[in-house]
């Protein structure tokens, strides 16, 4: 019996400090998980906001993806007044653009120098064309339920698309970025954007309008990239 009371102490110690072991590591572990969650990883800050702001900072090098899937897939598109109401915004402009549609598709394009929209070599959007934006955003903004209305903007960058696009490094892109936020802080909802660049003439900017329903502008909105 004097043999065994030790041993039960040595036992009872024995768990106490693998217990208070075991405690420390659970702690150690949390606040090394407390240490990775604040700590912040400046690339993947960088690439995620740069995820959210490429529609408007980095325009996608596709050229015409989303019009011309529209057209291909033979999506359905809304006969409304939002024809009406685009001709209504660029009937302000003088001359008048020409409007037009897109084969059968009902897709409708305007196309206009980019000196009707910016100032000479800058990216700076003109003073007097901000009845043009507004009207432009009210038209984009209205819809109906189960429909929505859509516009992809393209400005030319010459003979063939540059590989790679920084708003920084090209006016273009830069451009079409700031027409874009321009829309965008008028109250137009980002998905219904969709600016880009494509070859061709760098003093022309083209508008192609459409209106979709909503399952089928889902089914179909996702680029396909060569």
């Amino acid at each position: 019996m004097q043999d065994k009371a030790p041993q039960a102490a040595i036992d009872q110690r024995d768990s106490g400090t693998l217990m208070f072991l075991g405690l420390f590591l659970l702690l150690l572990a949390f606040f090394i998980m407390l240490n990775t969650i604040a700590s912040r990883d400046k690339s993947k800050s960088e690439s995620a906001m740069g995820s959210v702001n490429s529609a408007f900072t980095k325009p996608s090098l596709a050229s015409a993806f989303r019009v011309e899937r529209v057209i291909d897939l033979d999506t359905a598109l809304v006969p409304d007044n939002f024809s009406g109401d685009i001709y209504a915004a660029f009937s302000a402009l003088t001359p008048a653009p020409e409007l037009g549609t897109v084969g059968s598709s009902g897709v409708l394009k305007v196309v206009l120098a980019t000196e009707e929209i910016f100032e000479p070599d800058l990216t700076d959007i003109r003073a007097d064309r901000d009845d043009l934006l507004a009207a432009l955003a009210k038209a984009l903004s209205s819809q109906s339920p189960g429909q929505r209305r859509e516009v992809e903007m393209l400005i030319g960058s010459g003979n063939a698309l540059p590989r790679q696009v920084t708003a920084e490094g090209n006016l273009e892109a830069a451009r079409i970025g700031a027409l874009a936020r321009a829309l965008r802080q008028r109250g137009v909802p980002g998905i219904n954007l969709s600016p880009g660049l494509r070859p061709g003439d760098r003093n022309e900017i083209e508008f192609f309008f459409f209106s979709r329903q909503e399952h089928a502008a889902k089914i179909t909105f996702e680029p396909i990239v060569e």
